[in-house]
């Protein structure tokens, strides 16, 4: 997400407000969805002195975490999260929610079901991950 993501801006406000409270700062780095951008940005908090970092999302080349790991710099993947992930991590299973709110909303009789999604450009949480358990639970005879 981009600093225009009100929700994300919350989360980064709350993030803060607990680094406070263990005597740490918050240095806002923001990269458009540029990966190159990132990386450069990445490489000079680092250099810079950076006692760790956030990364939002898991577009980025292995690279990166290989030159985070050889200068033993902890990081932390957030706003995303997939079982088979070798990073840590702490976010959220949108293809799980989407299947139980699916089912939720067919339980309650609804049969025409449409999606709005949000910027979907960079996201690691393509809208084509939200689509397949709709599909699965109409096909399976819970709609027309």
């Amino acid at each position: 997400p981009t600093m225009e993501n009100a929700i994300f801006a919350r989360g980064l406000q709350a993030f803060q407000e607990s680094l406070h409270e263990m005597g740490y700062t918050l240095l806002v780095s923001s990269t458009a969805y540029r990966p190159e951008l990132e990386a450069e940005q990445i490489k000079t908090l680092i250099a810079r002195g950076a006692d760790g970092l956030l990364l939002i999302g898991y577009e980025r080349e292995d690279s990166i975490y290989e030159y985070l790991q050889t200068r033993n710099i902890p990081f932390l993947l957030a706003w995303a999260y997939r079982e088979d992930e070798p990073h840590p991590a702490i976010g959220f299973n949108n293809q799980s929610s989407m299947t139980g709110l699916t089912k939720k909303v067919l339980q309650m009789g609804h049969r025409d079901v449409a999606i709005i999604s949000g910027i979907t450009k960079g996201s690691t949480k393509p809208i084509f991950l939200l689509l397949p358990p709709l599909a699965s639970r109409l096909a399976t005879g819970l709609g027309r």
